[in-house]
């Protein structure tokens, strides 16, 4: 072999090796940058997955175990005419999508609407929902749950209420559960009922406020309990439900400090009769979440459905009202709430013209809402679950297409403070369990597997490869070159030999 060509080879498989190290660091780090900024600046949204649908479908809900794995509730049923309406679950461990299968029924051959659920510390999922107009209660464990026969037999907690008003289930403690819920007919007022052994057995309903102005009755509501204090916020709106009237009309509030058993007062935060209101628009809609001492509230505000806020430093005792925080408007159902690990608040809200807008709330102002659904095919009912304060689970149902859809978002680029306990979120952010918990694996199925390595790039539907395959796939190339010239000089060295 002739000697020139020996040192000639060599150089170059020197050059080309430090070619391909050189060029993954560059791309790598390029790359990361870009996945830094992308969006609203601090997620990093990966593709939405649909859940369920098209179908008779409604009222989804979340929650999330320790090991990431998500847990999807929704009420689904045959015909409109008929009672057959089941609570479905799926589990999706990012990758795979369990077999969707109805594991609630109400006794008495009821429709079962409306499941709000709570994961608890000790990993027990607890749902409660609307059966006829009774409000019912079962358990399961999570890693369980996928089995019908693993639910505890349904209780019967209270009613009358409303088929479409979903019950706010909350967790104090690890394992302290309080529901707030409406009734309607002869008592009608906010109740809340609570159970201090993870529901095994319930205290009597108490009602908590009545009716605000004759002639109006409560329409929805939110909780949230504050974990430093140990005190209960309720917000919610009423309006005029017996004689078509306008249907939003005042939102109050009303908290239970921790070291007290009886409620304050109810606060008027809004009403239509300030006279900012246009057309037939009044105040509805609100959502509370609470974040260690600090009490927020959002809801769709004047002067036609957009969205307002206000929020307290110590628990409910002063407010900051900041107004009108965003451009978009309607009056679809009420936001979702959730916090990161800086107690930065972020808003998944249903709009007008059938988008599901983003908003994030720093401690000091808003940004501008963007959407993150890609089908623009009337997203309502978002239920929203921080996980671990770093990475955000939004489901929500399309009511044009009648379908459920599921998004993730990493949080990345938020420098990370101090870490202290974080808040509980009401019925939108929930408690992880502290143990392990495994998947319902026997129901696992290989359906529509899913790359969690593919992101959209924006919410018009183009999406974009994440640092990760841009690295491989850039590696792979330079790798490819690095072979052909390989090849092409040892097939030029075999020639001259």
């Amino acid at each position: 072999m002739d000697t020139a060509w020996t040192k000639t080879l060599f150089w170059v498989m020197t050059l080309l090796r430090r070619f391909l190290v050189i060029s993954l660091v560059i791309l790598g780090c390029c790359s990361i940058s870009e996945s830094q900024v992308f969006g609203a600046g601090e997620l990093l949204w990966d593709e939405p997955i649909k859940i369920a649908g098209p179908g008779l479908i409604n009222y989804p809900d979340l929650v999330v175990n320790q090991n990431g794995e998500v847990n999807f509730f929704y009420s689904q049923g045959t015909s409109e005419t008929s009672l057959d309406h089941a609570i479905y679950f799926r589990n999706f461990d990012g990758e795979m999508l369990s077999t969707p299968i109805d594991v609630l029924v109400t006794p008495g051959s009821v429709d079962a609407r409306t499941p709000s659920a709570v994961l608890d510390q000790v990993g027990n999922v607890h749902v409660v929902w609307v059966g006829g107009t009774d409000i019912w209660y079962s358990r399961a464990v999570i890693a369980e749950a996928g089995n019908a026969a693993s639910w505890s037999k349904p209780t019967l907690l209270d009613g009358p209420t409303a088929s479409n008003t979903r019950p706010a289930l909350v967790l104090a403690n690890g394992m302290e559960l309080s529901l707030a819920y409406i009734i309607y007919g002869e008592n009608p007022g906010i109740y809340v009922i609570e159970s201090k052994n993870g529901g095994l057995t319930w205290e009597a309903p108490e009602r908590v406020v009545d009716p605000q102005i004759e002639g109006l009755a409560p329409v929805s509501l939110s909780m949230c309990i504050d974990q430093l204090q140990g005190s209960k916020h309720i917000v919610w709106y009423e309006g005029d439900i017996y004689s078509n009237g306008l249907a939003a009309q005042e939102i109050y509030y009303i908290r239970q400090p921790g070291d007290l058993n009886s409620w304050a007062d109810p606060d008027r935060f809004d009403s239509v009769s300030t006279g900012n209101y246009e057309d037939a628009y009044g105040p509805a809609m609100p959502s509370i979440a609470c974040n260690q001492s600090s009490i927020y509230i959002y809801w769709y505000g004047a002067p036609m459905g957009q969205r307002h806020f206000r929020y307290s430093l110590d628990h409910g005792e002063n407010w900051r009202d900041i107004g009108q925080v965003s451009d978009f408007r309607g009056l679809t159902y009420p936001a979702a709430l959730a916090f990161d690990r800086n107690g930065w608040l972020y808003v998944a809200s249903g709009s007008l013209d059938n988008r599901l807008m983003f908003m994030v709330f720093d401690n000091q102002s808003w940004e501008n809402g963007y959407p993150i659904d890609t089908n623009s095919m009337g997203p309502h009912y978002p239920r929203m679950v921080s996980e671990n304060g770093k990475k955000l689970h939004v489901i929500w149902q399309e009511v044009i297409t009648n379908e459920i859809w599921y998004r993730q978002g990493v949080i990345s680029a938020i420098a990370e403070l101090p870490t202290t306990p974080q808040g509980d979120v009401g019925a939108i952010e929930q408690a992880l369990p502290t143990t392990p918990i495994s998947s319902p694996t026997s129901l696992l199925v290989e359906e529509n597997p899913i790359s969690p390595n593919i992101h959209a790039s924006d919410s018009t539907g183009t999406w974009k490869i994440t640092p990760n395959d841009t690295i491989l796939f850039s590696s792979a190339a330079v790798l490819m070159v690095f072979v052909v010239v390989f090849i092409a000089i040892r097939f030029k060295i075999g020639s001259r030999s």
